[in-house]
């Protein structure tokens, strides 16, 4: 395997079998294969993306003016068209791990996660590659054989799960997931391991309060290294300045690593440690624990006040990481059910997918850093957390040790739970919740009741605000006294009424009570063979029965998982809370109303006359929104929250009109993603859904006690003090992961898809890590190593190949930058067109009030520029100009409307 990775196996096809059924495929077979051929080289994308370097750069293809007009070009040869489509035989200089360049990009192309290939068609493409005389095209079998040997030398995170229920199912280790961002460069270095205090401002999770200041400190990273020293909390430190203190826990201030804890100062008796906390740069830090206690000699360090802080010194950490660093990064977990099939026919799996939450929320979106963990057609959802559950327990015990790239030496891990994202339906069952169609239908506090005291005034009202809050504590006695009830003769009412009455419904509960419920009845009724037992009996024995069920789960394991809160860090998700619930019951009630009038036609073309500059929004598909107005789904509603307060205008009462304006400014504030103060945002985002939901109160009162998102909104405030922007735990991005998923789906052999589909992701995330630069451990020398510089060389020079990896990097655009106006097509016999150069008089900006200085030079009209915010206005959008008076006086803010569309200018 050593030998192959290192390139010593010649993996070509002239040297290896031939797989059963190669030789059968045929080039009619691959032609008829829907689009492989626009696959493989491109066509059918020449719109939209560049043709391959490789193709332009050979001066053969370069097809100049002269050439269009000459009827007897040359036309090339198979050698020199094979050298221009799959580059030529030799080898880049380093193309390690892989043999060849064509065993490199056959890997980019089958290991693609948004182009997917069944076995057939990869024997058709290669099978056409050959028959095209493509040099190094390897085998299938050759292939496959040098995916698994990469996979084992990298790490194989697939592992086999058995329930309790006895439904087996696999997936990928969330620490081999952690320990390829830790040996990958860019992501490490883009990791925050520390919370920040930042003042108000907030854009980013570890800036908000969870990880700041809810978060206990024994989740938390729990020492630094200064000086080459190790300084856990909770542990004696001696200062530069003299002076002692206690850490517990690490925090970033302006770029520098501050620690909170306690003063202690110095006694007669001893050290006494200070009640009040304090904090201090962690560069004052000079002689941990293990150095003051061994200069102490054995002597009494402590007072006897303070003795108690001595006991937990030094920290359980320091003896567990043998002189190796600890960090403890969060994780993001979302699962969710979704469809194995690209049709409309459900094939239900249940899926699971992990994020890094110690990388900004801008990579957070990308879906490289979606790491898929596991996907089930018959374990149910809790089932697959459960063994999530396990698999993060065991850092407690034994932190895992992983490579990092950016220190280059070894540090131990220990992943901490941040938030659960989802939808409603699921966040509720991972809260042990009955849902939103129970009567105390919130999961986050105890408001609700029958329909009749939500219909009272005392009912209505408490909807509108978030109630008392649901504990933790609160769910585990509950869902213990729903068992206790199980256990007794006629129990069924009493169950009945304690999971209406509280709302907990816990999913590893419920079988349990529902047998014990169901032999209840049983040994109720007499048999043939016995007679009815009493109700003492019968209590007697469903109680020994429910004792006996050591072997099973009977509540939810994340209840019991230290740092995570599900009734706190389930946070209301903007997808289907807002655009899938506000938005989208206002949506109905307009379109009823104008129907009513007979104001849709007009409607609809307002809404089709309605420009989107300026709000990076796709096409507003006015007609396909009006025609299928009862089937959208989250960007039609997302497009129609910013612009109906337009398109209503006059069609509508001015109650009406007035949501839809409030509506649009909260669509605005959830998705903000630079927080400057976090007060006054929350202030006044709650005034805003306050608003909104007085106009759903006045509009439609039944939308409230019906529509039970309107009161879980309410809480969206909360959850962006706790976690940071919105943004942050939005679904979006997990359900655009739901395409890569079902292609997975649909190519696996459907025998056993939670390992097929599992064991494809693996191999996605090990040519994503190596074709990105990531580092692996060489199991033969033992040191750690990387793709070669033509592998490298190769991803960055070749776009259609990054893309297919998920490795484009898309360049911001840089403010000030200018595209000018498109030239004329070319006429036969006509010289190429250019664009006219224009005096500084020529210019519309010369007749700009007040007037411009005089600028020397040649100029030519643009087409448009990009703004400071990063947007590209077009000749004829309006814009907010900050101009500088001429002689120094203060700048101001004005808004620019031209009358007629003015061109803008750029220098030659």
């Amino acid at each position: 395997m050593q030998d192959a990775l290192a390139g010593a196996v010649d993996f070509s096809s002239a040297n290896m079998p031939a797989p059963q059924g190669l030789s059968d495929v045929t080039l009619e077979d691959v032609l008829s294969g829907a689009g492989l051929l626009e696959t493989v080289i491109g066509v059918g994308e020449a719109e939209e993306r560049p043709c391959p370097p490789s193709v332009w750069a050979n001066p053969a293809f370069d097809i100049g003016p002269e050439e269009l007009e000459a009827p007897d070009r040359p036309i090339p040869s198979s050698e020199e068209l094979s050298q221009a489509l799959f580059g030529s035989s030799a080898a880049p200089s380093d193309v390690f791990p892989y043999p060849n360049a064509g065993m490199m990009r056959t890997d980019f192309l089958f290991s693609s996660p948004t182009i997917r290939f069944s076995r057939a068609q990869k024997e058709a493409v290669l099978a056409w590659a050959k028959e095209m005389g493509a040099k190094d095209v390897p085998s299938l079998y050759s292939l496959e054989k040098f995916q698994s040997d990469a996979l084992e030398s990298i790490g194989d995170p697939t592992e086999k799960v058995v329930a309790s229920s006895g439904n087996v199912f696999y997936m990928n280790s969330i620490y081999q997931a952690l320990a390829r961002d830790y040996a990958h460069p860019a992501k490490r270095r883009q990791m925050h391991l520390y919370p920040e205090f930042s003042g108000k401002q907030v854009q980013e999770a570890w800036q908000a309060s969870k990880w700041l200041v809810d978060a206990p400190d024994s989740v938390l990273t729990p020492m630094t290294r200064v000086g080459g020293k190790d300084f856990f909390v909770n542990e004696l430190v001696y200062c530069s300045n003299r002076s002692w203190f206690i850490p517990t826990r690490f925090f970033n201030f302006e770029g520098v690593l501050w620690a909170k804890g306690r003063d202690v100062t110095d006694s007669e008796v001893g050290l006494v440690v200070a009640d009040k906390m304090s904090a201090i740069p962690c560069a004052m830090f000079q002689l941990p624990w293990p150095e003051i206690q061994a200069r102490a000699q054995a002597k009494t360090i402590f007072a006897p006040q303070s003795t108690d802080f001595e006991k937990g010194m030094p920290h359980p950490d320091r003896l567990l990481a043998e002189g190796l660093e600890v960090e403890c990064p969060p994780l993001i977990i979302f699962i969710d059910d979704v469809s194995g099939n690209t049709s409309k026919q459900w094939n239900v799996h249940y899926s699971c997918y992990v994020s890094n939450a110690a990388l900004p929320r801008a990579e957070l979106e990308k879906d490289g850093n979606i790491q898929f963990v596991s996907t089930s057609p018959h374990a149910s959802p809790m089932e697959i957390m459960h063994a999530i559950c396990n698999d993060l327990r065991k850092g407690t015990t034994k932190p895992f040790k992983v490579w990092d790239a950016m220190k280059e030496r070894y540090v131990l891990i220990r992943p901490w739970i941040l938030f659960l994202p989802g939808d409603n339906p699921m966040q509720a069952e991972l809260c042990s919740h009955i849902g939103l169609q129970g009567n105390h239908f919130c999961r986050m506090c105890h408001v609700g009741g029958d329909h009749t005291f939500k219909s009272s005034n005392e009912g209505f009202s408490s909807l509108m605000v978030p109630g008392r809050a649901r504990t933790v504590a609160e769910t585990r006695e509950a869902v213990t006294s729903q068992l206790i009830i199980a256990t007794h003769t006629a129990g069924e009412k009493p169950l009945k009424n304690a999971i209406t009455s509280s709302g907990v419904k816990d999913s590893f509960a419920m079988p349990v009570l529902n047998q014990l419920i169901a032999k209840g009845k049983v040994l109720r009724r007499a048999t043939t063979t016995r007679k009815a037992l009493s109700p003492e009996m019968v209590n007697k024995e469903l109680y020994q029965d429910l004792m006996q069920k050591t072997n099973i789960p009977l509540r939810s394991p994340l209840l019991d998982i230290e740092g995570l809160n599900v009734h706190l860090d389930t946070p209301v998700e903007p997808l289907h809370t807002h655009l899938l619930g506000v938005v989208k019951y206002f949506w109905a009630q307009t379109i009823w109303v104008l129907d009513k009038n007979g104001r849709f036609g007009e409607f609809q073309a307002r809404l089709n006359s309605l420009s989107r500059v300026g709000l990076k929004i796709p096409n507003i598909m006015a007609d396909y929104m009006c025609r299928y107005r009862g089937a959208l789904i989250g960007k039609h509603f997302k497009t129609i929250s910013q612009v109906m307060a337009f398109a209503v205008c006059g069609l509508v009462d001015q109650t009406l009109q007035d949501a839809w304006l409030s509506i649009g400014h909260l669509t605005v504030l959830i998705w903000e993603t630079n927080i400057t103060d976090i007060t006054t945002f929350t202030k006044e985002l709650r005034e805003v859904i306050q608003e909104t939901i007085d106009f759903a109160a006045t509009l439609s009162p039944g939308l409230l006690t019906e529509k039970n998102k309107f009161h879980i909104l309410a809480h969206l405030p909360d959850h962006i003090e706790r976690f940071g922007p919105a943004l942050l735990f939005s679904t979006e991005r997990y359900e655009s992961f739901n395409h890569i998923f079902r292609l997975c789906s649909i190519h696996s052999n459907r025998q056993a898809p939670s390992r097929d589909i599992a064991k494809t992701f693996a191999n996605q995330d090990r040519c994503h890590h190596v074709a990105s630069g990531g580092f692996w451990q060489d199991k033969a020398t033992g040191s750690w190593v990387c793709a070669g510089s033509g592998v490298l060389h190769h991803v960055s020079e070749h776009p259609i190949d990054a893309r297919l990896l998920g490795l484009s990097v898309e360049k911001p655009a840089t403010p000030g930058g200018m595209t000018l106006l498109p030239l004329p097509p070319r006429q036969l016999g006509q010289p190429l067109p250019h664009h006219p150069a224009l005096s500084w008089s020529g210019t519309e900006s010369s007749r700009v009030e007040p007037p411009l200085e005089h600028l020397p030079g040649e100029w030519h009209r643009a087409g448009s520029f990009i703004t400071q915010s990063g947007d590209q206005a077009s000749v004829g959008a309006e814009v907010f100009v900050h101009s500088h008076a001429a002689m120094g006086t203060s700048s101001s803010s004005t808004t620019s409307t031209p009358r007629t569309p003015a061109d803008a200018d750029v220098s030659r």
